[in-house]
């Protein structure tokens, strides 16, 4: 029976923004808007625009791309009009950004069409405002040439095929949000949005609403016991689970609990000894997973993966929890709701805490009959 099991559980932080203004070259004024969790994207207000640094976040040194963001001009070589009235999109998680603030109708065409779960932009898709720019499970740069968006907005660099759209007057904006530890700092990319359509004062609100949320949630979570947890899945002899500064991790630690591979470093996944996980996990109090499939998920689809899994402690006690991707958007609207998330994972570690909440991502899978 193949199945999707994927890693998951959750972390964040919170921001707050401030613009200090400093003298550059001439009498250009440069307001800096400090960006509190977001380390690869960086923001300064110049006069009738905004300069925009997009950088690894991984890798603060390495400069992914440099855009100046000028009001009411044509865009050139060295510029790029806004507010800009269309937009390509390379991952339906860009969607959330500009659905965030209002913004879903810039959006012309998406990559995997069939995968997009916002309403809104269904309800455009429905009604041919947008295109599908895949093809054969890869983005279509003749159908983005053939959309003719503003701009491209995309996460991987391909510069034969992004020069030649470029040569097209089609310019190519990157978005490293995948790359963040921490849901907040993913979150806050929708600023990259808000200077693209004119609306960083809106974008900036929006996402501060969201870390107050977020934060307060954090803080709740202090105040009950501290179970265990651990997320990941096995794939052959091995299991693959992610590291103690993914934003998996973030959001266990800041639900009130310790993740159980806090030794793996990093963000990325890291694959495991089956044998030697099956002893760290036996005591956990809680696993974590993401499925994707049209059936409800139960235990028994569990057991049939691996009978071992009988020797974990979280599944003799049915405290599985999981996200089904395919009747959820975790991977698109999720990413501007970091703080419904971590809700979530607080009513499942601590149901005391949160008694009234109904879960939207992460729920507790049915014990078996």
């Amino acid at each position: 029976m193949n199945r999707l099991l994927c890693l998951i559980c959750i972390t964040l932080l919170f921001g707050c923004e401030e613009r200090n203004s400093v003298q550059t070259s001439g009498d250009e004024i440069e307001a800096k808007v400090e960006m509190s969790y977001a380390r690869g994207l960086l923001i300064s207000e110049v006069e009738n625009g905004y300069r925009v640094t997009v950088r690894n976040p991984q890798d603060t040194t390495e400069i992914i791309g440099v855009y100046n963001l000028v009001k009411a001009v044509e865009s050139g070589v060295d510029t790029i009009s806004i507010p800009v009235n269309s937009e390509g999109l390379s991952s339906t998680t860009f969607v959330a950004f500009f659905d965030e603030i209002g913004e879903i109708d810039r959006i012309s065409g998406v990559t995997f069409t069939d995968r997009v779960m916002n309403e809104n932009l269904l309800q455009n898709i429905a009604d041919e405002k947008v295109r599908e720019l895949t093809s054969a499970g890869e983005v279509d740069f003749e159908k983005v040439l053939d959309v003719n968006p503003d701009i491209f907005m995309a996460y991987t660099q391909d510069e034969s095929a992004f020069s030649r759209i470029e040569k097209n007057d089609i310019r190519v904006v990157m978005n490293m949000e995948y790359m963040e530890s921490t849901p907040l700092g993913r979150a806050e990319w929708v600023k990259l949005a808000g200077c693209l359509t004119g609306k960083l004062d809106e974008a900036t609100a929006k996402f501060d609403s969201i870390a107050s949320a977020y934060l307060a949630l954090k803080e709740k979570a202090k105040s009950g016991n501290t179970p265990e947890v651990f997320t990941g899945s096995r794939y052959k002899d091995h299991w693959y689970a992610p590291g103690r500064d993914s934003y998996i991790a973030t959001y266990i630690k800041d639900a009130g609990a310790t993740y159980t591979f806090n030794e793996i470093e990093g963000r990325a996944s890291a694959e495991l000894d089956m044998e030697s996980v099956l002893v760290s996990v036996s005591d956990a109090d809680y696993w974590g997973m993401v499925v994707s499939q049209d059936d409800p998920y139960t235990m028994e689809q569990l057991m049939e993966i691996d009978p071992m899994y009988e020797r974990i402690k979280a599944v003799e006690n049915s405290n599985v929890f999981f996200c089904n991707a395919a009747k959820s958007d975790y991977f698109g609207d999720a990413v501007m709701e970091p703080h419904v998330i971590l809700a979530d994972l607080v009513s499942i570690f601590h149901p005391s805490l949160l008694p009234a909440h109904q879960p939207v991502y992460f729920s507790l899978v049915k014990g078996r009959e």
